[in-house]
């Protein structure tokens, strides 16, 4: 299940800030983590499992500009394999592979600047960049730019700014993820803005299962976290299929019968029957995985589960329900 968390600390010098990170990063089973504004120089890997704890950790870092700045990206070893990067005080741009999947996907974490110069400029180098890191992109982080009036509080647009991003999401047709919850990432005691945002290319909400865009948080820093995870809600029943080679193990049809049975003390009510169905189909289920030693041959006895079914259910019809007319 893919899940990014993005935040500027703005310092993780501080152990409430450094506990928050941490706390973030367990609660919402993070995949990916990238950090902007860490404020700390020469990381090392003592120092990202104190955040994450699990024994395939990589990350990537870039060291702070002076007192400002620094960028960490962490992410699961398991879960996504490296292939290729690029890094800069801007930036951090990782290439690889998900879980199984055969096709490569890019991540980039962005810090814009301060200065418009340097942000319009960190959008020509990643354009240039793209033309080696041809896969699908990701761009999230700490922009530092809005794109419509209403991103900002005072409804004031940087008409350059603002331009030199749409060039960039245009070129690589970006589509933002809209963010639930929240009009605003970033304020202070005047003003609010949207500036931490993420964007993909269209493969992205193909590869991954209904990602949303959702915040955190934000403590003692002057910016929310965001949080990019696949849609983990459940959308109902599975469709329950009756495996025909099953009919090949040993005793099948008793095994069934005595299933049947044990689900008469789950389910007194007269009108329970999807109820017994479904233990039912949670047996078979457990069952299948540790019992049945035959999963690639088949046999037709389709005929005969629908008969033996039919003789049960109806057997519990006349029971519970009493004669049909």
């Amino acid at each position: 299940m893919f899940s990014l968390i993005s935040w500027n600390v703005r310092g993780l010098g501080s152990t409430s800030k450094h506990n928050q990170l941490r706390d973030l990063i367990y609660k919402h089973e993070a995949k990916f983590v990238f950090v902007c504004e860490t404020k700390k120089s020469g990381l090392n890997s003592h120092f990202c499992s104190t955040l994450w704890n699990i024994q395939n950790l990589e990350f990537r870092a870039v060291d702070t500009d002076g007192m400002a700045g620094g960028l960490l990206t962490l992410w699961d070893g398991t879960f996504f394999r490296c292939t290729q990067y690029s890094k800069s005080k801007s930036w951090i741009l990782v290439e690889g592979f998900f879980g199984n999947m055969d096709v490569k996907m890019c991540v980039c974490c962005v810090y814009g600047d301060s200065s418009l110069e340097s942000r319009i400029d960190m959008w020509e180098q990643l354009k240039v960049l793209k033309q080696s890191f041809r896969s699908p992109w990701l761009v999230i982080g700490d922009l530092n730019e809005t794109v419509e009036k209403e991103d900002r509080k005072s409804n004031r647009l940087c008409i350059r700014g603002a331009g030199a991003l749409r060039s960039f999401m245009d070129l690589l047709q970006l589509r933002e993820f809209p963010l639930t919850g929240r009009k605003f990432t970033w304020a202070n005691k005047f003003s609010a803005s949207k500036i931490d945002r993420a964007f993909g290319q269209p493969e992205w909400t193909v590869s991954f299962h209904a990602l949303h865009l959702q915040s955190g948080p934000r403590g003692l820093s002057d910016h929310w976290p965001l949080i990019l995870a696949e849609d983990k809600m459940d959308w109902g029943f599975k469709p329950f299929r009756f495996q025909d080679c099953w009919w090949q193990a040993p005793k099948f049809v008793e095994t069934l019968q005595d299933f049947w049975k044990e689900t008469e003390g789950e389910c007194t009510r007269r009108f329970c029957l999807l109820k017994k169905l479904g233990l039912l189909r949670k047996k078979l289920a457990v069952w299948n995985k540790s019992s049945f030693v035959f999963p690639n041959r088949s046999f037709n006895g389709f005929q005969q589960s629908v008969s033996i079914l039919t003789h049960l259910l109806g057997g519990w019809v006349q029971t519970h329900m009493g004669p049909t007319t």
